[in-house]
């Protein structure tokens, strides 16, 4: 049983900006607003992935139907309920992640890459969505790259570190 004075410190309900629309809406309206405001920055991410990447439309249509039409997302929400929105922003997770792997920065040896900024914050609003589960599996995904990918060791200890200082008042 969780105290009342720690209710926001529980991994699994939400801590993020669009929170604060729980004062103007009603529960349902706020639940239904959340999952389509959600839906649309992974809609927003798998369309960045397919401009950077020049993805013609037909391999578009593909891949936004494997990514939100598959039987993980409908089968977890309906279990887990808020718990697992943090999925939607797994394509800006990728994104930003290709990036790292595949593009050659200018500054290779700065510990503060656009990038790994990005992909840090992005690990941290998954916490922040309630998304403990999605947290931890690329958490431990992002640790294995990083061993298998010594010479970003750099850029790991960045995207670790921004995600833990992110989330350092829910964790601790």
């Amino acid at each position: 049983m969780v105290s009342n004075d720690r209710f926001l410190a529980v991994p699994i309900w939400p801590f993020s900006p669009q929170l604060l629309l729980i004062f103007f809406l009603s529960p349902i309206a706020f639940i239904f607003v959340n999952h389509l405001l959600m839906y649309s920055i992974g809609t927003l991410g798998l369309y960045k992935i397919k401009k950077e990447f020049e993805i013609e439309f037909v391999s578009f249509l593909l891949l936004f139907f494997i990514f939100f039409m598959n039987g993980h997302l409908i089968g977890k929400m309906t279990a887990y309920g808020p718990g697992r929105l943090g999925y939607y922003l797994i394509p800006w997770l990728i994104l930003f992640l290709f990036r790292i792997c595949i593009y050659e920065r200018k500054n290779k040896d700065s510990l503060f890459d656009r990038d790994a900024l990005l992909l840090g914050c992005v690990l941290g609003m998954i916490f922040w969505q309630g998304s403990m589960h999605v947290f931890t599996a690329f958490t431990t995904f992002f640790v294995y790259w990083g061993f298998f990918n010594l010479d970003k060791l750099r850029r790991l200890i960045c995207i670790l570190g921004v995600a833990l200082t992110l989330n350092s008042m829910r964790i601790l």
